[in-house]
């Protein structure tokens, strides 16, 4: 709730001081609630009372000045039932993702790999030259499927979804020891993907909530 105040302390603030046409506002209390305790959990019924409060003061504020808000959400979160699926683990074992060991940690070596994954919560996208003969792989041990929804070339990438109830782990180490220094903490420039795992890094817990498939209000339109 608090980083929710925030973002709205500081749009208000920014909106008085500059002149603007059009302005946009992410708000990350119902997200982070329902990713740490599941979206069904008493803490995401709790953030989803607070995120109403922080709409209605946003709607409050936009009225007193005769401007138009717009509220939507890019996705829903479902519920985490499984482990999560390492990708680029696999890719490594397989020898499509190469690494440099320094000082007995595994760094990624993107030039030497043929194939690897950047992942984020349900899906990943596989890139490098053997990326076909990759997927095959990924896709053989069935912890994961080809989503329909792929993008144009030349973008390069194969859109993979973990399995419903998982999500895609970034890692590509079974051995804790051989974790590169910036796993411990929030790195978004050296990990090849987004971390839920780094709403953690300050007290115990699992992922238990991710998304990345179509809500069901869009496959509905879909269909």
């Amino acid at each position: 709730p608090k980083i929710g105040r925030k973002c709205i302390d500081w749009f208000e603030t920014a909106a008085d001081v500059c002149d603007l046409d059009e302005a946009y506002l992410y708000l990350p209390t119902l997200d982070y609630a329902a990713q740490k305790y599941g979206p069904a959990s008493r803490r995401s019924a709790a953030a989803l009372k607070e995120l109403r409060s922080q709409i209605e003061r946003l709607s409050e504020w936009c009225a007193k000045r005769g401007w138009r808000i717009s509220v939507t959400g890019d996705y829903d979160i479902a519920p985490v039932s499984k482990a999560p699926f390492a990708p680029n683990a696999v890719l490594r074992e397989k020898g499509f993702f190469a690494v440099r060991n320094v000082a007995g940690m595994a760094y990624p070596d993107f030039h030497r790999s043929s194939a690897f994954a950047v992942c984020d919560h349900e899906f990943c996208v596989v890139y490098g030259e053997k990326r076909k003969e990759a997927c095959e792989a990924l896709l053989a041990g069935g912890r994961c499927i080809l989503s329909p929804d792929q993008p144009a070339e030349p973008l390069g990438g194969t859109v993979l979804l973990a399995e419903e109830g998982s999500w895609c782990a970034y890692e590509w180490w079974a051995d804790g020891r051989e974790a590169p220094d910036f796993a411990s903490h929030v790195d978004i420039h050296n990990k090849p993907g987004f971390d839920p795992k780094e709403l953690f890094f300050f007290c115990r817990g699992t992922v238990k909530g991710t998304h990345g498939r179509k809500c069901a209000v869009a496959r509905a339109d879909a269909g």
